[in-house]
């Protein structure tokens, strides 16, 4: 199990009925720096447009025919650790765990195509599941967290917190949610030597209301 905490509080300037499962419209891709990156930049690419991440959160863009970009994202203090990504229309959602040597939490960010931040926001833990991107809405997970995000404007619709049972050891990390219709199922990832059979939260996703089974 990770050991480290959720961030009681980062340096960060924030910006302001159960269905069929099918598979997510647009999930996240894991970078090739899925894993820490605290040592080297991380290369990722999308549609033919290159990105350079450092771990102080520098991030440089380049494009054939086009002029570099360059974007410190908003954080101070901390390191990225992992980072995954997706195109949403135009612009690029990234999704950064963060580190300060002892405690960790996810930045959520909206990047248009000239890296002009249109919106961050603050994943309150660490451990971060591959996110689902569905209409204009991501649903992510992470150390005993769920959540669904308007990437329109940058909020959270519903969050839930505090799942993480201690004695258990349940929900310390999920899997890709799976979507249905009017449900979004946020499976366990246990590891295998694990003998208990997975847990998942069924949540509505317009209420947020949820079940645990």
């Amino acid at each position: 199990m990770n050991i480290k905490a959720a961030f009681v509080a980062l340096p960060l300037v924030l910006a302001i009925a159960s269905g069929s499962l099918k598979a997510s419209p647009v999930t996240f891709t894991e970078s090739a720096c899925s894993v820490s990156i605290v040592d080297k930049p991380c290369l990722f690419s999308t549609e033919g447009v290159q990105y350079d991440l450092t771990p102080q959160g520098r991030l440089h863009k380049s494009a054939p025919g086009g002029s570099d970009s360059t974007l410190q994202l908003p954080f101070t203090g901390v390191t990225v650790d992992r980072v995954s990504f997706a195109r949403y229309g135009q612009d690029l959602i990234l999704i950064c765990e963060l580190d300060d040597g002892e405690s960790g939490a996810g930045l959520i960010v909206r990047l248009d195509p000239k890296l002009t931040v249109m919106w961050h926001l603050q994943f309150p833990t660490f451990n971060l599941s591959t996110g689902a991107l569905e209409d204009h809405f991501l649903y992510q997970a992470g150390f005993g967290a769920i959540a669904k995000v308007d990437l329109e404007r940058g909020v959270f619709l519903w969050k839930h917190e505090g799942l993480y049972d201690r004695k258990l050891r349940t929900f310390n990390a999920f899997r890709e949610p799976e979507m249905g219709e009017m449900e979004v199922v946020f499976r366990e990832k246990i590891e295998p030597k694990e003998t208990r059979s997975a847990r998942s939260i069924h949540v509505n996703k317009i209420t947020g209301q949820m079940q645990i089974e």
